[in-house]
Order: structure tokens, then C-alpha cells, then sequence
């Protein structure tokens, strides 16, 4: 187990699949965590977040995308039975890795922490876009991952909008900047061997763990100063995807339901 001196924080939210399986995969890798920041989940802010996304993308693309990801994860439950999703906060207790809450993601107590512990290296969990006083608090750099090959497959949804235009899922980490998915590049991981089902849900939960694996494994090249950064350009061929219109949604589990 190579140790590192440098100081690693992950920044997620509560209630978070991805953040718990990045810190999973830290611990199994033996990636020091030295504290997990964690936002507080509060329903005022879903219905928040879901109203600002309706009057962007439409109510009734943004209900159905919603609707989708129900039915699917209810049907996995009822056919495979219910998986237990550790909480992050049980994961970092049982590791004796220092775990706070914040109410807001890029609000004045997370620079706090973070000035206060000065990190090396900030891993995202599974959050928004973080502020530009967020990524000044981390000495080193800001990393995350993204299930989409860059600067090609720009903002959320990418996984759903490669599989409808059969692109390559390709996992990319990248650097943090003051942009959306434009930082440098770190590192790319093709996936070969998505599974074949007819989920969505699966699928998406089967990039989550390639993401978190991801993310690890570039963390500590990194940190061994391992890596050949390249700029993230936004070209003609860059695309900013955003939620699937309702036709799109139905196009997509229609192929996936018909195993095309």
C-alpha cells in the first residue's frame, strides 16, 4: 500500500450513491481520506433544484426522466430484491475517516473546513458545480469524474445520450475549473463491457463504478505526479446534453427493451 503525505478530502452530498462508492473504492485502493464533507439532504432543495430544471428543459421532459428512473429502479427491486446502500457517513465511521455536514454545497462553512484543513486534493462525489472559492481552498487540485468522453459529451445525461446515439461510454477525470467539464484531462477509461440488460438503472449504476474506480486510480497518479495533462478544448464537435425530451426517453428504453 504506497501512502501518500498529501491531504485528500471528498466533497459529496448526503444520500449520494456515487460519493459512497468513491469512498469505498479509496478504502480498498488505500487512498488516504483525510475527511469527507458532506451536504445535508433537504427536500426544499430537491423541489428547488426539480423547478429550476422544469423551466429549463421542460416539465414534462424533466417529470418523465424522473418518472423512468422509478419505475426502472422498482422493477430491478422487485426482480432482484432490494440491494442495501451503505450510508456514506457508516462508511467513513467504520474507517475512522472525520465526517462533517454542511446545509449548503458552496456556502460559506465548506470554505471554512477546507481553508481550516488546507487539502491537497479535493475528489467530488457526486455533486454540482462547486465555486470558484471552493476550488481556491485546494493547494493541488479539484478532481472529478465524468461518465462522458470530453470535450465531446459536455453537462448530465451523457450516459443516456451515448447509448441513444451508440457512442462509446468513456469515463473521463479531468481537473476542476471555473467552467462546466472543462478542465484538463487526466485520464480516460473506455468501458468495453457494459452489461447487456435491458435496465437503464443497471446500466447507469454499472458507470458509477467504473466513475468511482476512476477517480481513485487517477488520484494516485496524480498525486505521484504520474500523469501528462492535456487541455480540454471545446470544438465544433462539443456537445452540452442536458435531459432527453419526452421522445427521446421513450426512443431510448424502447432499444434497450428491444436489446438494440
Amino acid at each position: 500500500m504506497e501512502k501518500f503525505d498529501d491531504k485528500v478530502v471528498i466533497l459529496t452530498r448526503e444520500k449520494s450513491y456515487f460519493g459512497g462508492l468513491v469512498l469505498k473504492e479509496a478504502v480498498q485502493q488505500g487512498l488516504k481520506i483525510n475527511m469527507v464533507i458532506s451536504q445535508e439532504w433537504r427536500f426544499k432543495q430537491k423541489y428547488k433544484r426539480f423547478k429550476a430544471y422544469s423551466r429549463k428543459y421542460g416539465f414534462a421532459n424533466i417529470l418523465s426522466s424522473k418518472l423512468f428512473e422509478i419505475i426502472d429502479v422498482i422493477i430491478q427491486r422487485i426482480i432482484r430484491g432490494k440491494n442495501g446502500c451503505q450510508k456514506i457517513e457508516d462508511i467513513a465511521k467504520n474507517h475512522n475517516i472525520p465526517f462533517v455536514t454542511v446545509p449548503k454545497l458552496n456556502g460559506n462553512k465548506t470554505v471554512e473546513i477546507l481553508n481550516c484543513l488546507s487539502p491537497d486534493v479535493l475528489l467530488l462525489g457526486g455533486v454540482g458545480i462547486i465555486s470558484p472559492n471552493l476550488i481556491k481552498s485546494v493547494s493541488k487540485g479539484v478532481l472529478n469524474s465524468h461518465p462522458g468522453k470530453l470535450p465531446e459529451y459536455l453537462g448530465n445525461y451523457v450516459v443516456r445520450w451515448a447509448l441513444l446515439n451508440k457512442d462509446p461510454i468513456v469515463i473521463t477525470v479531468h481537473l476542476v475549473d471555473t467552467g462546466i467539464d472543462t478542465g484538463d484531462i487526466l485520464s480516460e477509461d473506455l468501458i468495453v463491457n457494459i452489461p447487456k440488460t435491458r435496465s437503464l438503472h443497471n446500466i447507469e449504476s454499472f458507470i458509477e463504478n467504473q466513475r468511482a474506480k476512476s477517480i481513485i486510480k487517477t488520484a494516485q497518479s496524480f498525486l505521484k505526479k504520474d500523469l501528462i495533462q492535456k487541455p480540454s478544448t471545446v470544438n465544433g464537435d462539443s456537445h452540452l446534453y442536458s435531459v432527453l425530451p419526452l421522445k427521446k426517453s421513450l426512443s431510448l428504453y424502447w432499444s434497450l427493451n428491444r436489446g438494440k
